[in-house]
């Protein structure tokens, strides 16, 4: 299914948002674009996956707005040199939308990291250890920070799967285990336990990494 997935980052570097591990760009090249009623950047980037097995094109249009990094992009074939036409069509239709006021209350945009919206209306936030709920399609925003969560944790590792459901993983330097939060009611309440770990880092079950500027979320994304 043709798709395009939207990152959001806090800052103002521009660059596209969000770091893919598991693979490494072979070709880059970038050009001016205008798109989401303004100025931007629009980056081709041809990549290639850690065993080398599969290469593959991105194409990401970034734009700077209110303190925040907006990146729009999708996957096509690598000798693919025009924009598919489902792309431009989102880039086309879609417009900036100006953040809530509210963010800045809490830290926002200069310590938000992450939105992830699930849907038009429902979404999370994460700003330095704080977690955000929306429920009016950002509108609005409300704390739902679990409450033996610690403001900037070394690193947090979050899914959100749903409006009521999500789980985060924190990890603290002095800590031989990684603290498991997990929310079944939009982070009303919070369930807490603690996972152990080895010295690389790794929770036993599963993985974190430490906390980046921006978070993808992916899914399809069609004009409003």
């Amino acid at each position: 299914m043709d798709y395009a997935r939207r990152h959001w980052g806090a800052g103002e570097s521009g660059g596209i948002v969000g770091c893919d591990l598991d693979s490494r760009i072979l070709r880059a090249t970038k050009e001016p674009f205008t798109a989401l009623g303004g100025e931007g950047l629009l980056f081709r980037h041809v990549k290639t996956d850690a065993p080398g097995t599969r290469t593959w094109a991105e194409r990401h249009f970034v734009a700077v707005r209110n303190g925040f990094t907006f990146d729009v992009s999708t996957e096509v074939a690598q000798d693919q040199e025009t924009l598919p036409a489902y792309f431009q069509g989102v880039l086309a239709s879609w417009r900036w939308r100006v953040p809530d006021p509210s963010l800045s209350a809490l830290g926002a945009p200069g310590e938000l990291e992450s939105i992830d919206m699930i849907s038009e209306t429902q979404g999370w936030g994460l700003a330095k250890g704080k977690v955000l709920h929306t429920a009016d399609g950002g509108a609005h925003w409300e704390t739902v920070t679990p409450p033996g969560l610690v403001s900037d944790p070394k690193g947090i590792e979050s899914e959100f799967l749903d409006a009521a459901h999500a789980w985060l993983v924190i990890r603290y330097d002095a800590m031989a285990s990684e603290v498991v939060f997990h929310t079944t009611d939009g982070g009303q309440t919070w369930v807490e336990s603690a996972v152990p770990r080895g010295g690389n880092g790794l929770v036993y079950g599963g993985c974190s990494r430490p906390a980046a500027r921006g978070r993808r979320a992916s899914g399809p994304l069609r004009p409003r």
